[in-house]
């Protein structure tokens, strides 16, 4: 799906003079509305472009975009002013794209400048081929699908993280790369309300724009505690809610006595790197519980991993945070102000689980990924299915829809798509707009055989796939699909 060719760094310049009806409010001299337009490289990205426009009349700019194998896109439109700069994003690798500018006042075009054309140039080596497979277009949610890959059995010499988006068609549209000194980082990446991203970088999070700039970041060496890892959240007040490793000794009798664990604590942290509130797994759950393999096998540390927490969202209706718990196989609601544990979701945990049919869906989750809970009362997740007991053999992983009764504390399973492969490690599912779900088959696998693959399917009682990537000798942590790099607008 990559096209290889040079990288064109190109300055283009245009004006253009247009006469409104004599209307005068806020232009020249003359009384005319001039639109010029300077079209500059992004260093960071050869699909990336800065549009720099002035204009004599204090209006609105956007930009559109297009090529012969593309429709016109269009970008935010910039505050109303006389120099406006907006970056061009969303462009695959070697294609000449027709670029004008738009002025707007009160939302009416009132003049553009002359088409412009720009090439874009050749991937980096880093993003190696994959393929994507539509099997029905008229039914595939539209966006970008941005994840990482990272090279299967790990590269532990990798000095390059490098986040990757795809559009429908399979095409690269967007990247950006950070230098790591080792891929166990958190993988993960998130539209946020002002159109920018947060992402994972070594042992914290990043704020970028999209065209990749750094706007701020905080990493657990800021706040001086064990490593962040897995997920981060970004809360209404600008606060960042994240997981944070630590390594104690505790007595348990059912491992022989004192043994050294690996256990999770959620902090609230500002920006500047002071905690704000924290929450500690063992304290308000205890330490005897070590429910299956994942939880008994010591790690390459030799600690077992009573944790492993690898999700945590914030739920501003209920100040609550949604917290996943692999190794137990538990999801946990809490609540923030008081640290009350509300409820607990899982084998062993506060609500039974019901079905009304024999279809197998009867089943809890084990060692999961990725709740997402919905304002319908459903918790979607990824179930790994690692610690799932018999007679359940042989393992299976999939996406699983809940439906919760908090006051009956029932849970019914309604929904599920089993994948193709058991994915021990790794994964994700995502609830998109019109109902379809994306589900991130990534943790396949060291041997670099079994392809990492995203899958989109239907949400109907027997899901249809629409959408499948494949990337070879590749693993994927997560896989997310923004409806277009330019929304929500800032």
């Amino acid at each position: 799906m990559h096209r290889m060719g040079g990288f064109l760094v190109s300055i283009l310049a245009l004006t253009v003079l247009v006469e409104v009806g004599g209307v005068a409010c806020g232009a020249g001299d003359d009384g005319e509305l001039r639109v010029t337009l300077t079209l500059v490289s992004n260093p960071r990205s050869t699909l990336s472009f800065k549009a720099e426009v002035e204009t004599t009349w204090d209006c609105q700019v956007e930009l559109e975009m297009w090529s012969q194998q593309t429709p016109v896109q269009r970008t935010w439109q910039s505050p109303s002013g006389r120099d406006h700069g907006i970056w061009l994003v969303g462009m695959r690798p070697n294609t000449t794209y027709t670029v004008r500018a738009v002025a707007l006042v009160d939302g009416v075009e009132v003049g553009a400048s002359e088409e412009q054309q720009v090439t874009t140039g050749a991937l980096p080596p880093e993003i190696l081929p994959f393929s994507v497979d539509v099997s029905d277009a008229s039914r595939v949610s539209p966006g970008v699908t941005i994840f990482v890959p990272i090279e299967s059995p790990f590269d532990f010499f990798a000095d390059t993280l490098t986040y990757v988006g795809v559009d429908a068609e399979g095409f690269v549209v967007w990247y950006y790369q950070t230098p790591i000194d080792t891929p166990k980082v958190n993988p993960i990446a998130r539209m946020l309300p002002d159109g920018t991203l947060l992402v994972g970088i070594y042992h914290g999070f990043r704020n970028i724009s999209i065209a990749g700039e750094t706007l701020w970041e905080v990493t657990s060496d800021d706040v001086g505690i064990g490593g962040f890892h897995h997920d981060a959240w970004l809360m209404p007040g600008g606060n960042l809610l994240v997981i944070g490793g630590e390594r104690r000794e505790i007595q348990v009798e059912e491992l022989g006595g004192a043994v050294n664990v690996d256990t999770d604590t959620i902090y609230e942290v500002t920006r500047e790197g002071e905690v704000v509130w924290q929450w500690d797994y063992l304290e308000h759950m205890g330490d005897q519980r070590f429910p299956g393999p994942l939880s008994r096998t010591p790690n390459m540390g030799g600690a077992y991993e009573v944790t492993h927490s690898n999700a945590v969202t914030y739920l501003p209706e209920d100040d609550a945070v949604l917290l996943s718990v692999r190794n137990q196989s538990w999801i946990l609601k809490i609540h923030r102000q008081t640290s009350q544990v509300l409820w607990v979701l899982g084998p062993g945990g506060d609500f039974s689980l019901v079905s009304e049919d024999a279809s197998g869906l009867d089943t809890w989750f084990f060692s999961q990924h990725a709740p997402e809970l919905g304002p319908d009362g459903t918790v979607l997740v990824y179930d790994n299915g690692n610690d799932r007991p018999p007679p359940e053999a042989p393992r299976f992983s999939r996406a699983v829809q809940y439906r919760l009764d908090t006051e009956r504390m029932e849970a019914e399973a309604q929904w599920q798509y089993v994948t193709d492969v058991y994915t021990p490690f790794l994964g994700d599912a995502n609830l998109l707009e019109g109902g379809n779900v994306l589900v991130c088959v990534g943790g396949v696998g060291t041997d670099g055989q079994t392809p990492a693959e995203i899958v989109e399917v239907t949400g109907d009682a027997s899901p249809a796939e629409v959408w499948r990537l494949s990337y070879p000798e590749h693993i994927i942590y997560r896989a997310v699909r923004v409806p277009s790099l330019y929304t929500p607008r800032p």
